[in-house]
């Protein structure tokens, strides 16, 4: 047994076990217990005989068997709603990724498993806080899967796991495999791996519960990057194709083989954007159109940047629109100095046959503090897909369709209109979750509230933004009992004008601040931490937290683009450069002849 993780098993379940269920895999946290629940938690904490087996992983808590860290509790029930009686339960953090060669990142070993009791219990305890996946399997291909966070100290009862016949995935590897014949595909949060054929590159997972999950593909080389798909779904007995999976060397390629260049200047004085400051790892945005870009010599596929000093540069490609010769593209750049022209990047393009390197996860990166980036892109027929809007970074916090509005208009790419009623759903991890520093931020468009205003996106009553009934923006966070708020609201503005408007809310835990295109509106003196304790979901064009009726009637009308949230609190350059490099017609960058 690993020290300080224990399983809870034998003899019949805690006490109150069943009353204390809560539906979902959002947050089902229980923060102090019943006292007769608790006593009967720890008589089983006692008497369950450390019966954790451990496997070959390190202890997700560490520490001795005393440690502080949270407990989960359930209940496994076969297809017919009988206990399901030893089945397997593997607990995994969601960026978890089963052990290969290949270099993973730290959360990779962390995991605890154990198996139901003869009542189709399970318990483990010494869980650190983070967000998780807990997979329930029976061997004989019925599995299911839920999701949820783990607080401080957090007593968490999921509710019934009910199985059902697995599903399959199936696909192939390709791409740059010329001496490396050992290509695997990994899912994030399960204890699974697949080796991709050595001839075929076809691989395959003959056992996932149903939901939806991320892939990775990769090789044993330090040169060949991996790529990973989201928002692949598995169904109950049924077999879903995710087509190719394309890795390559991405730091190696050789630019001078790319037929076009074109340098584009970038101008932060006066001139330009006007930012005085330095302004690290930003992701900056280009606009290409038939005056500074020929879509005929390019497939969308082939381009690539670099920086001055012929770094490659990490990329994702929002829309590519070679009819309406129209491409916007975000570029992570290490620095861009304030008051300069120095600064350039260099476009290459014309390479025939070159493979897509575009790369959301890199430039939305959760390292630099992106929680959630939203382009709201997607669309669909009906108002019930679910994961249908996508995040672009590496958490994948992909959200529920309720939109029954049809317009797609934005002003990079596609955005999305919202009628009232209308909102997007997400059930957050702890990086939409944080208690010191904050930024939220949209780009806006609308000329009318409802009689409260309309809430552009917000936690629960945790934090939000907001656009008042008379064009001023309100960014409030909770401070906790008893029902106060911090609330700051900005005087003589006007965003009900029917133009776009980029807004944005930070808090650094001392000092809430509002912007308006690039320009601070407002600030206020705050305290921190932000509690969570009023409504456990993620909204866009609703108020977090609609199980108060009152919250109700601030639904959004209007348009919305790019909705961000930072767990990693930006100044006023970065918030000024957002705006000059997104904005319509920006003066940042200049095109220089090819």
């Amino acid at each position: 047994m690993k020290p300080g993780m224990r399983t809870l098993s034998g003899g019949p379940p805690p006490l109150g076990l069943r009353r204390l269920t809560f539906r979902g895999p959002g947050h089902p946290v229980v923060r102090g217990m019943r006292p007769f629940a608790a006593a009967a938690m720890a008589c089983a904490l006692a008497a369950g005989g450390c019966l954790f087996d451990g496997g070959h992983e390190a202890a997700m808590g560490g520490g001795s068997s005393e440690t502080t860290n949270g407990v989960v509790v359930g209940f496994v029930a076969n297809p017919d709603g009988s206990p399901a009686v030893s089945a397997r339960v593997v607990l995994r953090p969601r960026g978890f990724l089963k052990d290969t060669s290949a270099a993973l990142p730290k959360t990779a070993r962390l995991s605890a498993e154990t198996a139901t009791d003869a009542n189709g219990h399970y318990g483990i305890d010494s869980v650190a806080p983070g967000d998780y996946l807990i997979e329930a399997n029976d061997r004989a291909e019925h599995a299911s899967v839920r999701d949820f966070s783990a607080g401080d100290r957090d007593t968490i009862f999921l509710d019934s796991i009910l199985l059902k016949p697995t599903g399959v995935v199936v696909g192939r590897v390709n791409g740059d495999l010329a001496g490396n014949p050992e290509a695997v595909v990994q899912i994030y949060g399960l204890d699974r791996v697949a080796k991709a054929d050595s001839a075929t590159g076809k691989f395959s997972f003959p056992d996932l519960p149903e939901g939806s999950f991320t892939l990775r593909a990769s090789v044993p080389s330090s040169t060949v990057e991996a790529r990973e798909i989201g928002g692949v779904a598995a169904y109950s007995s049924d077999t879903t194709f995710v087509g190719d999976m394309n890795i390559a060397s991405f730091e190696d390629e050789d630019y001078a083989a790319w037929r076009y260049s074109r340098r584009i200047l970038i101008n932060t004085t006066a001139s330009g954007a006007g930012v005085k400051g330095a302004v690290a790892n930003f992701p900056l945005l280009i606009r290409l159109n038939k005056g500074n870009f020929d879509f005929s010599l390019s497939d969308g596929m082939d381009v690539r940047f670099s920086d001055r000093n012929g770094k490659r540069l990490r990329y994702q490609v929002e829309r590519w629109d070679a009819a309406g010769q129209q491409a916007e593209i975000w570029i992570k750049l290490d620095t861009i100095h304030g008051d300069s022209r120095t600064d350039f990047l260099t476009l290459h393009y014309g390479k025939a046959g070159a493979p897509g390197r575009s790369d959301d996860r890199n430039v939305f990166d959760s390292a630099d503090g992106y929680g959630g980036a939203w382009h709201l892109t997607e669309e669909a027929a009906d108002t019930a897909a679910k994961g249908l809007y996508k995040d672009a970074t590496p958490g994948a916090q992909n959200g529920d369709d309720r939109v029954s509005s049809p317009s797609t208009e934005g002003i990079i790419g596609r955005g999305h209109g919202f009628d009232k009623g209308d909102y997007i759903k997400l059930q957050p991890s702890y990086t939409l979750r944080p208690a010191h520093q904050l930024v939220i931020s949209a780009w806006f468009r609308g000329k009318t509230t409802s009689s409260l205003g309309g809430t552009i996106a917000g936690l629960g009553d945790s934090y939000g933004l907001r656009v008042e009934p008379d064009g001023n923006i309100l960014f409030f966070t909770y401070v906790g009992s008893p029902w106060v708020w911090q609330n700051l609201r900005t005087s003589g503005v006007n965003v009900l004008d029917s133009a776009w408007h980029y807004l944005a809310g930070t808090y650094d835990g001392n000092t809430m601040r509002v912007y308006v295109d690039g320009v601070s509106k407002g600030n206020l003196a705050a305290r921190a931490p932000i509690p969570y304790t009023l409504g456990p979901d993620f909204y866009i064009g609703r108020h977090g937290n609609i199980l108060s009726p009152d919250k109700r009637e601030y639904d959004f009308v209007g348009w919305l683009d790019e909705v961000v949230v930072m767990n990693r609190v930006r100044n006023a350059d970065w918030i000024k450069l957002c705006f000059e490099s997104q904005r319509l017609n920006p003066t940042l960058l200049e095109f220089q002849a090819p």
